[in-house]
């Protein structure tokens, strides 16, 4: 994305030193990291770093229409201590609803589901900020690994290690038709956005291929 022309940025809501994030990510070429602690103080947050509205916060106030921009952002609050207020935060949800009391066999409390509930609404509002803002701006949505909490314990197969991806934004909407059966790993994500952005004939190298190729 640098040879096409974009600045490419991090964006973690976490601590630059876990696993030396900051320094490999400046090793692979992103030209502006950023962590939590360039976000928020020290004392807000948690162990693994700023709440996600204080994240897309801070990234929607270092974005603009001046520079094309490629930006990675890893959120942390659907994480493990699940320490977040969400009740504060207005998650409605005090009991598991009737329709689905007899699917809840997992045990996980409610408030586990509220932090997925909570990174939901974060991010949908990020992405309802940027797009009318920057209306050809593009979302490429995932989670970085498998583990989801079900309400079920014993969720299917495919359920329990499927991890979703997302396109949503300028010029993605035509390739819905065909992305109901598409099944990708991780390595086939740089490509698909490759393949989306660049002109014919440009050449880059991947590991993986296109989601869309007919390949």
């Amino acid at each position: 994305f640098a040879r096409l022309g974009y600045k490419t940025r991090l964006f973690y809501g976490g601590y630059l030193d876990w696993q030396r994030l900051g320094d490999f990510a400046t090793a692979q070429g992103f030209a502006e990291v950023y962590g939590g602690a360039h976000m928020v103080t020290w004392n807000k947050g948690n162990e693994w770093g700023c709440d996600d509205e204080d994240l897309f916060s801070f990234i929607s106030q270092h974005t603009d229409d001046d520079v094309k921009t490629f930006s990675l952002v890893m959120t942390t609050s659907y994480h493990p201590p699940y320490d977040l207020d969400v009740y504060g935060k207005g998650y409605p949800v005090s009991s598991m609803p009737r329709e689905l009391q007899g699917e809840y066999t997992s045990g996980h409390s409610l408030d586990v589901f509220g932090h997925l509930w909570y990174a939901d609404r974060a991010l949908g509002a990020f992405v309802d900020d940027i797009s009318s803002r920057l209306p050809s701006s593009v979302f490429a949505i995932t989670g970085d690994h498998y583990s989801r909490k079900h309400i079920s314990a014993t969720p299917a197969l495919f359920e329990r290690n499927a991890v979703p991806l997302v396109l949503y934004g300028d010029g993605v909407d035509g390739l819905r038709s065909d992305a109901g059966t598409l099944l990708g790993t991780h390595i086939d994500i740089a490509p698909t956005l490759v393949e989306l952005f660049a002109p014919a004939g440009f050449s880059y190298h991947s590991f993986g291929k296109a989601i869309f190729s007919a390949e």
